[in-house]
């Protein structure tokens, strides 16, 4: 354990923020991959002084959205096709009707309903 602190200690700071960004951005395009360790390693370089706090949060937070974001685009452009084809066998496109449906009620309903909301100027200061 103490070669791979003597080696982190060793390599340029911006390869540790990099790794840190990567197994942020990673363990959201790859479920399984333990990304929160290596967040929590982080967190204990930061402890022992040997990476910058704002940084190391910057860098994992930075990592995690852009990981989501790119798990969103990938769902919002290939999602419906890939169930719809059937290649997934876990998910089928019945399931996905069935489990969709009520959050298309509740979209129907928010954009049917006409509410108006009306700020008074007198009472915003």
């Amino acid at each position: 354990m103490e070669g791979l602190f003597d080696f982190i200690k060793s390599v340029a700071p911006l390869w540790v923020y990099i790794i840190l960004f990567a197994g942020a951005y990673i363990e959201n395009i790859v479920p399984p991959t333990p990304g929160d360790t290596v967040v929590v390693f982080g967190a204990y370089l930061v402890g022992i002084g040997a990476l910058n706090f704002k940084l190391v949060f910057f860098v994992t937070t930075l990592g995690s959205l852009a990981g989501f974001i790119t798990m969103f685009g990938l769902g919002r452009i290939f999602g419906i096709k890939l169930i719809e084809s059937g290649k997934w066998r876990i998910f089928s496109s019945k399931g996905y009707i069935r489990s969709s449906s009520p959050f298309n009620k509740v979209a129907m309903s928010a954009e049917t309903s006409s509410v108006t909301v009306r700020i008074d100027s007198a009472s915003v200061r």
